[in-house]
């Protein structure tokens, strides 16, 4: 009885074991293929199609698409019909599938059929005549057809009133035509509603053909995809006609765009869409619906796209209404010749800048004051001539003294032995001189930070404006969720509205962004003295550059703790109270001053000792008073004389002391300052290294923020393609990545910033120095610590 009982449930074992590996394999679906011509793009199509098929398919079916079930058909709708056949003949065959125009509108237009074809690429059902129901579904039994989410009309329509043609030329296989005749008279009339002239240009075998077919009339194409065309042939036709300087439009959108053409409509994710959209239709077939049920129509979606590398080529500059609505691509400049780092920029503003040139030149006339200080104190030569003219009575009556006519000549020297006034005067303007040259070496330093910051306020804006951009990528791709989400009843229209709201303040905010990065592209021409509109590149700047001073090993050993961090600090003031022009300038002002209070002391006791002479010559004399009386000596016609002298003021009201009093004032008020702005210049480099010790700590933070941020983001973003998030969940998400992706960036430039304004403090920058001031930097700081100072 046992034996009977174990026999018994050892078979019930070997039963089910059996019928569950039964259960477990697979069901095979076996797809025959029906194409019109072979091409690389249809065979990518087809890639995308199984590999989409087999994702949602795996766990149940085996997909098999067998070589001999590819029939390909030569672009000839007889021999489209003659492989449909075929294939409907085969009994292995489970489900017939085209995914080209021509093979697709035979398919569509020949139905009922025995067993299951799916058409994957209609055009226009109205156009095409193809027969559909008013639920969206074929009607025809075992028929199931896909209407492409493209729409030529709508794309020229677009077309003609953003960019703008005369004479069009329609890029498209002949073949299209020959197996669609609908579509050349629905191009017909609705090319000739629009008013436009046109006419159609034949693919041929080779893109130079095609080029060469192509009108001189013409002044834009529009693009069908063309099974005549390998990839890089079809890529060769886009770029002759850029090369003549044509307008182009694509039906296939972004994806065209992408390649070269100026403009499309369509989105890079309708072929995701239509290959997703078809791989669903041959699951639920082969999951037992029926192929005449399913929906034919597929959302359409749209979005401007315009390549601007393309626009810069044919020199075609869109509106600004044409720029607010496009998605813009390579609107980044590569045809400019001027490029230029943070380093080159501060090269060219030492060189350039006018603020520079103005404080040169005012060194240049402190200098000739200088010179004209010094003149005092040299000899003074002069020459002089003149002709006398007197009354006759009186000349008669001078006895010889003033005749009526004289001309006569004087040569005179004057020099000053020694005078404190001169004296002093020529010191002042030397204390002066050097006090105009540490201003200016103030103003250099000023320059060398005012051209940073303004390098770096334009690499903010580029940031910005580039964050922005992807802003409202991100936004646009949202909407086309919500779009799906709708379309499969996860969610209403309030979504759609809100998206559309959000994509327009988006192109604002990214418009905003546009205009402060051109703002700061003036600024920086403007303080490098360029043309203000000249347009550059920039070079991003890179924190591990060993011309920073924060990748100097020898500084990082001395910041590690606290206590080394302030000595440092120490350090860097020393240098800044030694090396600083703000405070040299005081210097030389004080030393001015200092000799301006000895001058009106010495004023008061110190004469001023001078040196004169003279020699005189009588040219000539004539008229009445020529001769000199009888008895009378007659003087030589020339003379000379020689003066000496010292001068010493005795009152002047008192003016005298009042100057030593105003003069000590001064000099007090001098010190005071300087005293106040070394204290200020301590405190600006303390401050900014406390404020470089949290910016740098803050770079990490805010890249760890980001990382946080945009993976929460992207989870919440796919969690709401699936329904299960909110609008306002995925909103406040995108937000805060926005936020953390403009902070992180920042915090790059918050620190060159900090690093910049410390350096500009310790009146030295090291990015600046060479090779031996960087080594003399080093053993100064080393032996700052060294000594304990």
């Amino acid at each position: 009885m046992k034996d009977l009982t174990l026999r018994s449930f050892l078979l019930v074992f070997v039963f089910l074991l059996c019928f569950s590996t039964v259960l477990s394999q697979k069901k095979t679906l076996r797809l025959g293929l029906v194409m019109d011509c072979p091409n690389s793009s249809a065979e990518g199509f087809l890639n995308l199609i199984l590999q989409e098929t087999r994702v949602l398919m795996e766990s149940d079916y085996e997909l098999i698409l067998a070589s001999e079930d590819r029939l390909q058909s030569d672009c000839d709708a007889g021999r489209i019909k003659e492989n449909l056949d075929r294939l409907l003949a085969d009994n292995s065959i489970d489900i017939i599938l085209g995914i080209d125009a021509v093979s697709s509108h035979v398919m569509a237009k020949n139905g009922p059929y025995r067993k299951p074809v799916i058409a994957g690429t209609i055009i226009n059902v109205q156009v095409q005549q193809i027969p559909i129901k008013n639920d969206g579904s074929s009607g025809v039994k075992n028929l199931a057809y896909l209407e492409l989410p493209f729409s030529p009309m709508r794309d020229l329509e677009v077309y003609q009133s953003l960019i703008g043609f005369n004479n069009l030329g329609v890029i498209i296989d002949e073949s299209v035509f020959a197996g669609i005749p609908e579509i050349k008279t629905f191009l017909d009339q609705g090319l000739d509603e629009l008013g436009a002239s046109h006419s159609f240009v034949f693919t041929q075998t080779s893109a130079e053909e095609t080029i060469a077919s192509i009108a001189d009339t013409l002044d834009a194409v529009y693009l069908f995809p063309s099974d005549n065309l390998t990839d890089s042939e079809y890529q060769e036709l886009i770029e002759g006609i850029n090369q003549r300087g044509l307008l182009s439009f694509s039906i296939l959108g972004r994806l065209d765009v992408d390649r070269g053409v100026l403009a499309g409509m369509a989105p890079l994710s309708n072929l995701p869409l239509i290959a997703r959209r078809l791989a669903l239709n041959i699951q639920r077939i082969a999951n037992g619906e029926d192929p005449e049920d399913l929906n034919v129509k597929l959302l359409h979606q749209e979005e401007l796209v315009l390549n601007m590398a393309t626009a810069r080529q044919i020199d075609y500059s869109p509106s600004w209404e044409t720029l607010s609505e496009a998605v813009l691509i390579n609107e980044e400049r590569d045809d400019i010749d001027r490029t230029i780092s943070i380093f080159d920029a501060i090269a060219e503003g030492l060189d350039q800048n006018l603020d520079i040139e103005i404080a040169k030149q005012d060194v240049e006339i402190v200098a000739e004051d200088v010179k004209i200080a010094s003149a005092l104190l040299q000899p003074d030569l002069s020459v002089s001539v003149a002709h006398t003219l007197v009354d006759d009575e009186l000349a008669t009556a001078s006895n010889g003294q003033a005749p009526e006519n004289k001309g006569s000549g004087s040569l005179q020297l004057n020099q000053i032995v020694y005078s404190e006034q001169a004296t002093a005067n020529r010191q002042i303007q030397l204390f002066l001189l050097e006090a105009q040259k540490a201003a200016l070496e103030a103003q250099s330093l000023d320059i060398v930070l005012d051209v940073s910051t303004t390098y770096l306020n334009l690499m903010q804006a580029k940031t910005a404006e580039l964050i922005q951009r992807e802003n409202l990528e991100l936004t646009r791709k949202n909407l086309e969720l919500a779009r799906v989400s709708s379309s499969l009843g996860q969610s209403g229209p309030s979504d759609l509205y809100r998206w559309q709201g959000e994509i327009a303040t988006a192109k604002s905010n990214l418009l905003n962004a546009t205009a402060q990065r051109k703002l700061a592209e003036m600024a920086l021409n403007q303080i490098l003295n360029r043309p203000i509109s000249e347009e550059f590149l920039t070079v991003e700047i890179d924190l591990e550059d060993s011309r920073l001073v924060i990748n100097n090993e020898t500084t990082d050993q001395y910041v590690t703790n606290p206590r080394q961090f302030y000595r440092f600090a120490d350090f860097l003031v020393s240098r800044a109270k030694a090396n600083t022009p703000n405070l040299k300038l005081f210097d030389h002002n004080v030393q001015a001053q200092e000799r301006a209070l000895l001058l009106n002391q010495r004023n008061r006791y110190i004469p001023t000792f001078s040196l004169g002479g003279a020699y005189n010559k009588e040219f000539y004399r004539g008229g009445s008073g020529t001769e000199f009386p009888m008895g009378f000596p007659t003087p030589n016609d020339w003379n000379w004389s020689l003066q000496v002298g010292a001068a010493i003021p005795i009152f002047q009201g008192g003016s005298r002391l009042a100057q030593v009093q105003q003069s000590k004032v001064q000099l007090t008020q001098l010190n005071t300052q300087r005293l106040n702005t070394e204290r200020l210049v301590e405190q600006q480099v303390r401050s900014q290294l406390e404020n470089i010790r949290a910016s740098y700590t803050n770079i990490q933070l805010t890249q760890d923020a980001e990382d946080a941020v945009v993976r929460n983001f992207e989870l919440i973003q796919d969690s709401y393609s699936k329904g299960a998030v909110t609008i306002t969940q995925l909103l406040d998400a995108q937000n805060a990545a926005i936020s953390a992706q403009l902070n992180s960036a920042n915090a790059v430039y918050i620190l060159l910033l900090d690093l910049l304004n410390m350096e500009r403090a310790t009146g030295t920058y090291y990015m600046l120095m060479d090779n031996q001031q960087k080594a003399d930097y080093v053993n100064q700081l080393t032996q700052f610590f060294q000594n304990g100072n």
